[in-house]
């Protein structure tokens, strides 16, 4: 995972997260993935505040595949 952009949109980040698949099978007891998944979510955003520390660690990640896909002849890969 790279870390996001200055201008990024937390609430819209957060707001795209939701329950993986498997919460909706009513066949299970889901409760204890329920109770995992919003303890990720909740240590996601706890670390996720304080990414300007890390902003110079996504620069670097960035600059290794902008290198790594020009070594390859892959400019135009997304």
């Amino acid at each position: 995972m790279t870390f996001p952009k200055i201008n990024c949109d937390f609430d819209k980040l957060f707001d795209m997260l939701s329950y993986p698949l498997n919460i909706f099978d009513s066949k299970r007891n889901t409760e204890d993935e329920k109770k995992i998944f919003k303890r990720l979510v909740a240590k996601f955003k706890s670390l996720i505040e304080n990414w300007g520390e890390l902003r110079i660690i996504r620069s670097l990640i960035e600059d290794a595949f902008k290198l790594a896909k020009e070594a390859c002849n892959m400019k135009n890969l997304h």
